[in-house]
């Protein structure tokens, strides 16, 4: 049977012991002179763990870390100083660990993600009211665009790449250039939220749905407002634009589906069918059909030029959240609330193909470019690609605490995928790789790992870890013998590099672990802790935890 990582370490201390034991025999048989034997012994038990920690490397990069965090905060507590051994071991596994490019910028959760035409970038946008800009190639953060006063809930890219729209929970929308990164125009007239937004095919309007019950059309060149189309009771939550651009098609809290005209803002037609809330928009991509998603768990099939309603798509048993449609506009894909995906003929409205295998609700979806897979996120903390064909799933991802907006490179090699963690994650899609967490802190080449010091590098590593999901589990675990390294490397972060909101965050997350372990009494508990140390941080999560 293979050794674990603390069965390994205890063999390497009796030797370690035993070499101390008669060092420290010898140095008081000449006379009591030298370094004090409890410190010789500190210092060969933290040389062997830090020695330990790199032979981990390739095999169990999270453990190389815990263990060289673990050590690097003994160290500093015991003598006093950090070892060069210690510094040495915990800036090769940060740099090794690094899942080949990391990307951790944001300090919230990420709200949603877009790729630029060409592929090359990635723009998030998160409730900590920033949006970034990074490259996909090398993972650097190339702009952090500041100026919302609250969350950033959408983003969308103009058609030449040179523009990013953002809209915000502060009733703004913004116009960055991609380019500088400066703010072009802040477009206010919105009373609420701003929820959803899309842009006319040749990017010079944007179109803006709220909490105000409005939606709003743009000009993007001059941020003049240029109709307000009244229509909606309730908020408009789902944007979509048809393909020549010539009308808006809206969802809305009250249950209704609405057709405007662009050019004049007028409402050409009222959609009714749905019975609650209609949350996700898609058209088929000859711009016939509009296809609705909503809370009365059905999906329905819309003739934009009639307004007829040609089916009612009913097999989910909770509220559908979002809705694909092939590229070949035959088949429409649902995810539901009920952790199920639907396939649908899109002529017939028979229900092809039912994909099982999340275990929580399905956030996102997202398809390859020739339409043969279909990409699904989770509030299970997994993505899984399924086969459209055989119905199969070709691979389950994990990496998020919670999945909630997946995007596809336009030649539909990578998966880019932000989740209610602070990170957004780049996925190879032949290999099922996880290439790059998407990091704000230094660039690590060659020439700079001198001048970076060990706090620099235990801040880069415990913030890494920190929401790590196989960490936080290790650290809940009863009775394994890797528990306490992993708690001695948590205490040495909240000791020397968290602040409240990160403890916070890590809490929140544990007491997901151990609820989902059965233990809801011990989460409560932890969850407390996080309400205490971070109030708004507690309340991000909220709602989900009272589930």
């Amino acid at each position: 049977m293979p050794q674990s990582i603390e069965q390994q370490k205890k063999q390497r201390r009796l030797v370690v012991k035993g070499a101390v034991a008669v060092g420290a025999f010898l140095v008081t048989a000449v006379g009591g002179f030298g370094v004090p034997a409890w410190r010789e012994q500190v210092e060969a038990e933290l040389q062997t763990d830090a020695l330990f920690a790199q032979t981990l490397l390739e095999t169990k990069p999270v453990a190389a870390l815990t263990l060289a965090i673990a050590a690097t905060g003994i160290s500093e507590d015991k003598l006093g100083q950090v070892l060069p051994e210690v510094k040495a071991s915990l800036a090769e596994t940060v740099q090794v660990s690094r899942e080949r490019h990391q990307f951790l910028g944001h300090q919230s959760i990420i709200t949603s993600i877009a790729l630029t035409p060409d592929g090359s970038k990635v723009i998030s946008g998160s409730q900590d009211n920033t949006v970034r800009v990074w490259d996909l190639a090398t993972g650097e953060s190339l702009a952090v665009l500041e100026g919302h006063q609250a969350f950033v809930s959408s983003i969308v890219l103009t058609p030449d790449g040179s523009k990013i729209i953002s809209g915000g929970w502060d009733n703004t929308v913004r116009v960055w250039d991609l380019a500088t990164g400066e703010s072009l125009a802040v477009l206010e007239g919105h009373q609420g939220v701003v929820i959803s937004m899309a842009l006319t095919p040749d990017g010079s309007k944007v179109v803006s749905g709220s909490r105000d019950n409005t939606v709003r059309v743009w000009d993007i060149a001059t941020g003049e407002s240029l109709a307000v189309l009244e229509g909606h009771q309730l908020w408009a939550t789902s944007i979509a634009l048809t393909p020549d651009g010539s009308k808006i098609i809206s969802g809305g809290g009250d249950s209704t589906v609405r057709v405007w005209d662009v050019a004049t803002g007028e409402s050409l037609a009222v959609l009714e069918g749905h019975q609650d809330v209609v949350y996700s928009i898609a058209l088929t991509p000859d711009g016939s059909k509009i296809i609705s998603g909503s809370r009365d768990n059905t999906v329905r099939v819309w003739d934009i030029a009639t307004g007829e309603s040609l089916a009612v798509l009913e097999g989910h048993s909770n509220e559908v959240s979002s809705i694909a449609v092939t590229p070949d506009g035959s088949k429409i894909i649902s995810g539901s609330d009920d952790h199920t995906l639907r396939v649908w003929d899109i002529a017939t409205g028979e229900s092809l193909a039912v994909l099982e295998g999340h275990e929580d609700l399905v956030t996102s979806i997202a398809l390859t470019p020739n339409g043969s897979q279909v990409i699904s996120g989770s509030f299970d903390s997994t993505m899984q690609v399924w086969d459209l064909a055989t119905r199969e799933s070709l691979a389950v991802l994990k990496g998020h605490n919670t999945v909630r907006s997946i995007a596809l490179t336009p030649d539909g090699s990578k998966i880019i995928s932000a989740g209610g963690d602070p990170t957004v994650r780049v996925w190879d899609l032949t290999t099922e790789d996880s290439l790059a967490i998407l990091e704000r802190h230094l660039t690590l080449d060659g020439s700079k790992v001198e001048a970076v010091t060990w706090q620099d590098w235990l801040e880069i590593g415990c913030d890494r870890l920190r929401l790590h999901s196989s960490w936080v589990r290790a650290s809940l675990e009863p009775s394994p013998e890797e528990r306490e390294i992993t708690l001695e490397a948590i205490r040495t972060c909240e000791r020397l590099i968290w602040s409240d909101t990160d403890i916070a965050q890590l809490r929140i997350q544990q007491g997901l672990a151990m609820a989902q372990a059965g233990d809801t009494d011990g989460a409560k508990k932890l969850w407390q802790q996080a309400r205490r140390l971070d109030k708004a941080v507690y309340e991000q999560y909220e709602e989900r935890l009272i589930n």
